[in-house]
């Protein structure tokens, strides 16, 4: 099966996870980006509060693993929603 054979939301959630993937190379290599200034460090923490609420409710440490795998199911729902926002447009143009 193709790329363009899977559903948007789907897409949508694997381009989510390519992005955090991405993001925490970038915050490795260049540290600064998150601090207090920067714009992209605001991005990178608000993104991350529903997993951290998620985490204190289920009583995990926040600087364990678990919080690599929240952030990646974390994210591959904020694509999935996006891939399905984009899919009905999508879905609504090809009707007309």
């Amino acid at each position: 099966m193709s790329w363009k054979n899977y559903h948007y939301w789907f897409r949508g959630g694997i381009i989510g996870i390519l992005f955090l993937i991405f993001f925490y190379i970038l915050i490795s290599i260049f540290p600064s980006i998150v601090s207090e200034e920067a714009v992209l460090g605001w991005i990178f923490m608000f993104s991350f509060i529903p997993a951290l609420f998620l985490l204190n409710l289920l009583g995990l440490d926040p600087t364990s693993w678990s919080s690599y795998l929240v952030g990646l199911i974390n994210y591959f729902i904020y694509g999935a929603i996006i891939g399905l926002i984009v899919g009905a447009i999508k879905k609504k143009k090809g009707k007309k």
